[in-house]
């Protein structure tokens, strides 16, 4: 009768060890879903606001706007000047660009590139996502 209760004993002690490793998979597997669900929320939060490049793109249009505007309310002059200004202007060579408008040039592009490259790692992170744990082989991740 002994050998009965040491048997059952056993088969318990390693039920037990089969519940905790089963309670441990799951932790695990409720660990990886905690994780996906962060990630999801903080690139819903990202898609909905605007990225400080997009910002500073519309503020260097909008001040390249007005520049421009001015520039040309300046320029009015009378037809017969406008003319001649033109003659002029054909036959002598064309003036490099001011520093002010290379720099302007320069910082639009930038600021699109890196808007083109935060798009980029946004739509990655979105769409394809890291794997962020060990492949167990069971079929779950």
């Amino acid at each position: 009768m002994n050998d009965g209760n040491g048997s059952n004993g056993d088969r318990l002690h390693e039920l037990e060890r089969e519940a905790a490793a089963a309670r441990l998979r799951l932790n695990e597997r409720l660990a990886v879903l905690d994780e996906r669900k962060d990630r999801l929320v903080q690139s819903v939060k990202g898609a909905t606001r605007p990225p400080l490049s997009l910002v500073l793109l519309a503020g260097v249009g909008l001040a390249a706007t007005v520049l421009i505007v001015r520039s040309l309310r300046r320029r009015r002059v009378g037809p017969l000047e406008r003319v001649a200004t033109q003659w002029l202007a054909a036959l002598e060579p064309p003036a490099p660009p001011s520093p002010v408008v290379n720099a302007l040039k320069r910082g639009a592009i930038s600021l699109v590139a890196q808007g083109v490259q935060e798009l980029g790692r946004r739509s990655m992170e979105r769409w394809a996502p890291p794997h962020p744990g060990a492949h167990h082989g069971d079929g779950y991740r």
